[in-house]
């Protein structure tokens, strides 16, 4: 079963602390509309039963969406990413724990055959670019 959510469908559980839905928020709009068009891509958000627990996934096109903070998924280049001077062994340590995670279950979910498409959250700033960069992942085959 696919659920379409829109923007004001979602601001109950954007604000709900408990929900880890922040993240994704601002590019589901752009892709709902998108996926209208096309006649749907069936977004689910946060299964619990594949590796990582993917923030969007697409069941089925077999396509799921990371949305990655900088910090703590180690975005490559990005201001973000500062070591804190303070307890500098265990931030290297936990930082180092979750990118070999991230990498994990990135091939995981490629051995059962899922595409993996990652947006990070400096990313969010452009949401249209973001936003037409997720739309090609989920036409693409």
């Amino acid at each position: 079963m696919s659920v379409w959510l829109s923007h004001a469908a979602l601001i109950p559980i954007y604000w709900n602390r408990a929900c880890p839905v922040r993240l994704p928020l601002p590019i589901i709009p752009g892709v709902n509309a998108t996926a209208h068009r096309f006649g749907g891509f069936g977004l689910r958000l946060h299964r619990a039963d594949l590796f990582g627990r993917p923030d969007l996934v697409f069941p089925a096109r077999r396509k799921v969406v990371f949305v990655n903070g900088c910090f703590w998924h180690r975005h490559e280049g990005c201001s973000k990413v500062r070591i804190p001077g303070t307890n500098r062994e265990y931030w290297l340590a936990k930082l180092e724990r979750n990118h070999a995670r991230d990498a994990r279950n990135i091939a995981l979910l490629e051995e059962q055959g899922w595409a993996v498409l990652t947006v990070w959250e400096c990313q969010l700033r452009d949401l249209p670019t973001t936003t037409e960069r997720l739309v090609a992942f989920l036409e693409s085959c």
